[in-house]
């Protein structure tokens, strides 16, 4: 745990700000280590979410023997500016499988702009992450995003 950063040096944007704490763990047994510690902190107090990349059986079965996941985010589904080294959908078909495969929250996440999103949002999927886009999109890009979200619902 480190005290008072600037997440600005933390990530490929150059954006962020100051943060009072901040946690990135060096390995998985480290990471276990600090959810087992802290859990009830972490239970009563953050939105906890788990990125799942393709796999399906990680969507179907995603590790909840020390913390519950609150949502789940699968992707990439396009090519992103944020993280070049991605894992795209082998196929269509398994962009609409992951649907079932969860009640949970899922998120789609990766290269998801103002033109792709109605895409997704006609195969099915209603939550998105847009990192990239909040910041590099034009006002009138990101209203029309939150617009199509909204489309339906």
């Amino acid at each position: 745990v480190k005290f008072d950063q600037d997440l600005k040096k933390k990530n490929w944007f150059n954006i962020g700000g100051k943060s009072k704490v901040f946690y990135k763990a060096d390995n998985l047994k480290s990471l276990v280590n600090f959810l087992k510690k802290h859990l009830n902190l972490i239970k009563e107090n953050y939105i906890k979410g788990l990125s799942c990349k393709w796999n399906l059986e990680l969507v179907s079965n995603p590790p909840e023997d020390i913390l519950e996941w609150d949502y789940l985010a699968v992707g990439s589904f396009f090519k992103s500016q944020t993280k070049k080294d991605i894992s795209l959908a082998r196929s269509d078909m398994i962009m609409k499988e992951v649907l079932l495969k969860t009640k949970k929250p899922l998120y789609s996440i990766g290269g998801i702009n103002n033109e792709n999103i109605i895409n997704l949002k006609k195969m099915g999927y209603k939550k998105f992450a847009i990192s990239n886009g909040v910041y590099a999109f034009e006002d009138h890009e990101i209203k029309n995003i939150i617009k199509i979200n909204n489309e339906g619902n």
